[in-house]
Protein backbone atom coordinates (compact mmCIF):
# COMPACT_ATOMS: atom_id res chain seq x y z
CA UNK A 1 0.00 0.00 0.00
CA UNK A 2 1.67 3.38 -1.03
CA UNK A 3 -0.09 6.06 1.06
CA UNK A 4 -0.23 9.30 -0.83
CA UNK A 5 2.02 7.87 -3.72
CA UNK A 6 2.19 10.62 -5.89
CA UNK A 7 3.86 9.04 -8.98
CA UNK A 8 4.53 6.53 -7.96
CA UNK A 9 8.06 6.68 -6.52
CA UNK A 10 8.20 4.56 -3.23
CA UNK A 11 6.01 1.52 -5.24
CA UNK A 12 8.96 2.29 -8.33
CA UNK A 13 11.98 2.61 -5.53
CA UNK A 14 10.61 -1.01 -3.86
CA UNK A 15 10.31 -2.98 -7.28
CA UNK A 16 13.91 -1.43 -8.57
CA UNK A 17 15.73 -2.42 -5.02
CA UNK A 18 14.01 -5.83 -5.19
CA UNK A 19 15.72 -6.38 -8.64
CA UNK A 20 18.80 -4.67 -7.96
CA UNK A 21 19.28 -7.15 -4.95
CA UNK A 22 17.48 -10.22 -6.74
CA UNK A 23 15.01 -10.84 -3.85
CA UNK A 24 12.52 -13.01 -5.05
CA UNK A 25 8.73 -11.56 -4.08
CA UNK A 26 5.64 -12.38 -5.50
CA UNK A 27 3.62 -8.80 -5.21
CA UNK A 28 -0.26 -9.43 -5.99
CA UNK A 29 -1.45 -6.30 -5.80
CA UNK A 30 -0.13 -2.40 -5.69
CA UNK A 31 -2.89 0.00 -3.81
CA UNK A 32 -2.41 3.29 -4.56
CA UNK A 33 -3.43 6.05 -2.48
CA UNK A 34 -3.53 9.70 -3.73
CA UNK A 35 -5.93 12.69 -3.88
CA UNK A 36 -4.35 14.16 -7.17
CA UNK A 37 -6.43 12.23 -9.99
CA UNK A 38 -3.55 12.98 -12.63
CA UNK A 39 -0.68 12.41 -10.06
CA UNK A 40 -2.26 9.15 -9.14
CA UNK A 41 -3.13 8.23 -13.45
CA UNK A 42 0.30 9.03 -13.79
CA UNK A 43 1.52 6.70 -10.52
CA UNK A 44 -1.01 3.96 -12.25
CA UNK A 45 0.96 4.16 -15.48
CA UNK A 46 4.47 4.02 -13.96
CA UNK A 47 3.47 1.12 -11.95
CA UNK A 48 1.81 -0.71 -15.02
CA UNK A 49 5.09 -0.50 -16.69
CA UNK A 50 7.26 -1.30 -13.54
CA UNK A 51 5.71 -3.85 -12.65
CA UNK A 52 5.69 -5.15 -16.11
CA UNK A 53 2.09 -6.51 -15.87
CA UNK A 54 2.67 -9.11 -13.24
CA UNK A 55 0.95 -7.16 -10.15
CA UNK A 56 -2.97 -5.66 -10.04
CA UNK A 57 -3.14 -2.10 -9.70
CA UNK A 58 -5.43 -0.65 -7.18
CA UNK A 59 -6.51 3.07 -7.54
CA UNK A 60 -7.68 5.03 -4.69
CA UNK A 61 -8.36 8.78 -5.54
CA UNK A 62 -8.72 9.46 -1.72
CA UNK A 63 -6.61 11.42 1.04
CA UNK A 64 -4.73 8.67 2.69
CA UNK A 65 -6.36 10.39 6.07
CA UNK A 66 -9.64 9.59 4.79
CA UNK A 67 -9.76 6.58 2.84
CA UNK A 68 -12.32 4.08 4.08
CA UNK A 69 -11.16 1.16 5.52
CA UNK A 70 -13.34 -1.41 3.60
CA UNK A 71 -11.34 -0.27 0.03
CA UNK A 72 -7.86 -1.75 2.42
CA UNK A 73 -9.12 -5.14 3.48
CA UNK A 74 -6.45 -7.47 1.91
CA UNK A 75 -6.05 -11.25 2.17
CA UNK A 76 -4.64 -11.84 6.02
CA UNK A 77 -2.48 -14.88 4.73
CA UNK A 78 -0.27 -11.89 2.40
CA UNK A 79 2.31 -9.84 3.83
CA UNK A 80 1.86 -6.40 3.11
CA UNK A 81 4.14 -3.44 2.93
CA UNK A 82 3.11 -0.39 3.62
CA UNK A 83 5.00 2.66 1.78
CA UNK A 84 4.93 5.93 3.47
CA UNK A 85 7.21 8.64 2.08
CA UNK A 86 6.49 11.83 4.04
CA UNK A 87 4.41 11.40 7.20
CA UNK A 88 5.75 15.03 8.39
CA UNK A 89 2.57 15.89 6.49
CA UNK A 90 -0.44 13.56 7.17
CA UNK A 91 -2.61 12.58 10.04
CA UNK A 92 -1.03 9.51 11.60
CA UNK A 93 -3.59 8.69 13.96
CA UNK A 94 -6.37 8.58 11.61
CA UNK A 95 -4.07 6.54 9.10
CA UNK A 96 -2.90 3.80 11.82
CA UNK A 97 -6.86 3.73 12.95
CA UNK A 98 -7.51 2.63 9.07
CA UNK A 99 -4.69 -0.15 9.36
CA UNK A 100 -6.00 -1.19 12.29
CA UNK A 101 -9.43 -1.54 11.14
CA UNK A 102 -8.62 -3.29 7.72
CA UNK A 103 -5.56 -5.15 8.18
CA UNK A 104 -4.73 -8.68 9.15
CA UNK A 105 -1.67 -10.46 9.51
CA UNK A 106 1.88 -9.19 9.54
CA UNK A 107 2.68 -5.45 7.64
CA UNK A 108 5.73 -4.03 7.29
CA UNK A 109 5.73 -0.24 7.32
CA UNK A 110 8.65 1.74 5.22
CA UNK A 111 8.53 4.95 6.52
CA UNK A 112 10.87 7.95 4.93
CA UNK A 113 10.55 11.69 5.28
CA UNK A 114 12.50 14.82 5.28
CA UNK A 115 14.38 15.60 8.35
CA UNK A 116 13.67 18.72 8.74
CA UNK A 117 13.23 19.14 12.73
CA UNK A 118 13.13 16.76 15.52
CA UNK A 119 9.35 17.43 16.68
CA UNK A 120 8.61 16.54 12.81
CA UNK A 121 11.11 13.75 13.00
CA UNK A 122 9.43 12.30 15.86
CA UNK A 123 6.21 11.91 14.35
CA UNK A 124 7.46 8.69 12.34
CA UNK A 125 8.16 7.20 15.57
CA UNK A 126 4.54 8.18 16.80
CA UNK A 127 3.04 6.82 13.69
CA UNK A 128 5.13 3.56 15.00
CA UNK A 129 3.83 3.95 18.56
CA UNK A 130 -0.02 3.34 17.07
CA UNK A 131 0.48 -0.10 16.90
CA UNK A 132 0.65 -1.63 20.40
CA UNK A 133 3.61 -4.77 19.15
CA UNK A 134 5.04 -3.24 16.80
CA UNK A 135 8.78 -4.39 16.20
CA UNK A 136 11.45 -1.89 14.93
CA UNK A 137 13.68 -3.11 12.25
CA UNK A 138 15.83 -0.06 11.01
CA UNK A 139 15.21 4.02 12.59
CA UNK A 140 17.96 6.03 11.82
CA UNK A 141 18.43 9.93 10.97
CA UNK A 142 21.30 10.25 8.08
CA UNK A 143 22.22 12.25 5.11
CA UNK A 144 23.42 12.01 1.67
CA UNK A 145 25.49 13.57 -0.54
CA UNK A 146 24.84 13.77 -4.37
CA UNK A 147 24.44 16.52 -6.99
CA UNK A 148 21.94 18.82 -8.15
CA UNK A 149 21.51 20.35 -11.76
CA UNK A 150 21.07 23.99 -11.02
CA UNK A 151 19.24 25.07 -14.12
CA UNK A 152 20.40 29.32 -13.40
CA UNK A 153 23.94 28.24 -13.43
CA UNK A 154 23.81 25.17 -15.97
CA UNK A 155 25.57 22.83 -13.97
CA UNK A 156 25.41 20.30 -11.20
CA UNK A 157 26.64 21.24 -8.05
CA UNK A 158 27.12 18.97 -4.86
CA UNK A 159 23.95 18.62 -2.51
CA UNK A 160 23.45 17.17 0.75
CA UNK A 161 19.94 15.34 1.99
CA UNK A 162 19.12 14.43 4.75
CA UNK A 163 16.31 11.85 5.94
CA UNK A 164 14.76 9.99 8.79
CA UNK A 165 13.48 6.48 8.04
CA UNK A 166 11.33 4.02 10.52
CA UNK A 167 10.73 0.87 9.34
CA UNK A 168 8.70 -1.81 11.58
CA UNK A 169 6.99 -5.11 11.11
CA UNK A 170 3.52 -5.47 13.49
CA UNK A 171 1.18 -8.83 13.34
CA UNK A 172 -2.40 -7.61 13.49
Amino acid sequence: VDWGCGQGMASGVLLDYIRQHRIWMNIRRFTLIEPAKLTLSRAVDHLSVLSEGSAVIKALHDKADKVSPSLLVTNPEAVKIHLFSNMCEVDHQAIAHRIIASQRGLNLFVCVSPAIADFRNQRLRAFRDQFLRAKTLSQRTDSFQGNVFRIYKKAYEPYSVKRTECIFSVQL
